[in-house]
């Protein structure tokens, strides 16, 4: 009898060792009675089941060690200070995030939406993938983990996950975890997000299948659609470009580079940091005119784009400018168009060009114009400061009350030019230390006085160093005023 009961014994506790379906939350839609014993396949193979995995609201909870050495992480190390979960991978997040992109930017809207938005080739549509994206949405954040419906940040952990060569790195973090002996335990679909892996469970069988991503064929499929989207004419080089934009898709613009600038583009955070997102969530790109169109020769044109700057109040919008030069060149052997040149970026691209618009929001006014790339600004009490690629100030931008010029100077040049903005002034000057002044020096700067719709003057300014050609910061000042653009605001 003894012996009976100790057997009866064992058998129930090999039924609960072995079967997590038993420990499944009942609102997970597995029954704890019926559901046959978890099994696990990793690219076709059935592996050994972890311990204490359990199924909720349909999703599997997985240890995320195991998951990410199964995965081919090279180390998975803890920060228990931080809370930080740090995982190497040797996967090809290149390729993967790059397919990923294509795959996404490959999708149509409404009728409507497609209005708004510059076209896809048709050829497009008979393009067949098989391995792009998830065939469902995935599931990261489960509701038995928001109180009161309301995530809890108290037990969330964070997970940051580099390539070998730390050139690329996303972190994440995660609200939804059980926590076992020490060990984690995330949703499955966290699986596919971080490692891209292909992941589905079923139900009724009570199968995790787990299908890690296959490498040539992703770059197989990778050349299937760019050789697929490589533009047969300069304007749809121009559209595949704009509708990149638009979406925020980095990998349709880069479809429109030349290999030269694949280079630089392969090179940016939009491809290594941010999956291949360009622009900003606000504002974003509206519809793109092409304003000009120039001739070069017959394999070579010049293009001027332009579209408003977009928020959700209407009100708030301001004009981009971009300029390219788009060429007919020979590549992989077949022949196509490609942008070669970016000569003025707006920075809703996967690249900048040698300029890029800046945005000014000032007392009435708000107002853009470009600036070599390299540039930036930097705000500094009543005035903003241009600073060069070595973080030197070169110079400033100064809202006016009128057209002042300032004390201690001499004109050398006054160029008037007809912008956008009304007649506008490209000043050479040259200045000289007051009398009085215990130093005696004189320099020279270049000016850029812009009218603006107030009345009042946008003054844009550079000092000349002794390694500054005046001839070139001309051509540069001459740009942002040529290329300035805006509204007045409702302030």
């Amino acid at each position: 009898m003894k012996r009976l009961l100790m057997s009866g014994m064992v058998v129930v506790l090999m039924l609960f060792t072995v079967n997590p379906g038993v420990f499944a939350h009942t609102d997970g839609n597995v029954n704890s009675l019926s559901a046959p014993p978890l099994t696990m396949q990793i690219n076709g193979s059935v592996v050994e089941v972890p311990a204490d995995m359990d199924v909720i609201e349909g999703q599997v909870m997985v240890p995320l060690r195991w998951a990410a050495e199964q995965l081919g992480a090279d180390s998975v190390q803890w920060d228990s200070a931080t809370r930080t979960v740090t995982i190497k991978t040797p996967q090809d997040f290149y390729n993967m995030e790059k397919l990923t992109a294509y795959y996404r930017g490959l999708q149509t809207g409404s009728p409507e939406e497609e209005k708004l938005l510059c076209p896809l080739p048709d050829r497009v549509k008979n393009l067949h993938l098989s391995n792009a994206v998830p065939n469902r949405a995935w599931i990261l954040e489960l509701e038995q983990f928001k109180p009161a419906g309301r995530i809890s940040t108290h037990n969330c952990i964070y997970i940051c996950i580099t390539s070998e060569d730390g050139s690329y790195k996303h972190d994440a973090a995660v609200y939804s975890i059980e926590n076992h002996q020490g060990r984690y335990y995330l949703p499955m679909d966290w699986l596919e997000h971080l490692f891209k892996a292909t992941v589905n469970y079923n139900e009724t069988t009570n199968i995790l299948s787990i299908q890690t991503p296959d490498r040539e064929k992703i770059k197989t499929e990778i050349a299937l659609i760019e050789n697929t989207l490589m533009p047969a004419s300069a304007d749809e080089a121009i559209n595949l470009w704009g509708r990149g934009e638009q979406i925020r898709n980095g990998a349709l613009q880069y479809a429109a580079l030349s290999p030269q600038l694949r280079q630089e583009a392969d090179k940016s955070s939009s491809v290594r940091q941010t999956y291949w997102a360009t622009g900003f969530s606000s504002p974003w790109a509206g519809p793109i005119t092409i304003t000009n169109r120039e001739k070069l020769s017959a394999t070579k044109f010049e293009y001027t784009l332009s579209f408003p700057e977009l928020t959700s109040d209407p009100l708030d919008t301001t004009i981009a400018t971009e300029k390219m030069v788009v060429e007919k060149l020979l590549y992989n052997g077949k022949e196509g168009w490609f942008i070669t040149q970016l000569l003025q970026s707006s920075g809703y691209g996967v690249i900048e060009g040698l300029y890029k618009n800046n945005s000014l929001y000032l007392s009435a006014d708000k107002v853009s114009f470009p600036l070599p790339a390299d540039w930036s600004l930097e705000q500094s009490n009543q005035e903003i400061i241009i600073e060069d690629n070595q973080g030197c100030c070169i110079g400033a931008i100064e809202e006016l009350g009128g057209y002042f010029l300032p004390n201690h100077r001499d004109i050398l040049n006054d160029k008037k030019l007809a912008s956008g903005w009304g007649e506008s002034h490209l000043l050479v000057l040259l200045y000289q230390s007051p009398a009085a002044s215990e130093i005696q020096e004189s320099w020279q700067e270049v000016h850029a006085m812009i009218p603006l719709k107030s009345q009042h003057w946008l003054d844009i300014s550079v000092k000349v160093s002794s390694k500054d050609n005046v001839e070139e910061l001309q051509k540069i000042l001459e740009n942002a005023i040529m290329g300035a653009a805006g509204e007045a605001t409702a302030y």
